[in-house]
């Protein structure tokens, strides 16, 4: 891996990290307003109900995806440092 790419990943990690950290209060209350909604759905609104259990789920997703992210992109980073 050439330092380009090292210095590329972990600054995209350092990016990832602090958005994480910016977004994680919205994430919350994202997720508590669509929870709430849903438990005071109708039981009759299967669809209505349903497409809040699937924005729940998409919340916890992008949540992964950037954690992921921040930890696949440090790796090379300790790896780098690690060699030096």
């Amino acid at each position: 891996m050439t330092e380009g790419k090292l210095q590329e990943d972990a600054a995209k990690a350092t990016r990832a990290k602090l958005l994480m950290e910016e977004l994680a209060q919205p994430f919350a209350e994202l997720e508590a307003a669509y929870i709430k909604l849903w438990r005071e759905s109708p039981a009759r609104d299967a669809i209505g109900r349903e497409k809040l259990f699937i924005a729940v789920n998409v919340v916890g997703k992008v949540k992964e995806h950037l954690q992921s992210t921040i930890a696949t992109a440090g790796l090379p980073r300790k790896s780098a440092q690690a060699l030096a």
